[in-house]
């Protein structure tokens, strides 16, 4: 799964079950306000072992600490 740009982000509302297999990517985007692409899931979520995190950060001012939701 990846987002469309860094500039632009957009949730994605899911209503199912959903599993990130061994060597897929969950790709996101995040600014300094850590506002993110953010994955809605209503179902199950199974992350297996192998898993990559893709994150893309917009320009900005970032300090340490910020924090993003990425899946919930």
């Amino acid at each position: 799964m990846a987002p469309d740009n860094v500039a632009d982000l957009t949730p994605l509302f899911l209503d199912a079950d959903i599993d990130f297999e061994a060597g897929s990517t969950f790709a996101v985007s995040i600014n300094d306000l850590g506002e993110a692409d953010e994955l809605y899931v209503e179902g199950t979520v199974t992350v297996e072992s192998g898993v990559t995190l893709e994150v893309s950060v917009a320009p900005g001012d970032y300090s340490v600490g910020t924090q993003a939701t990425v899946l919930s």
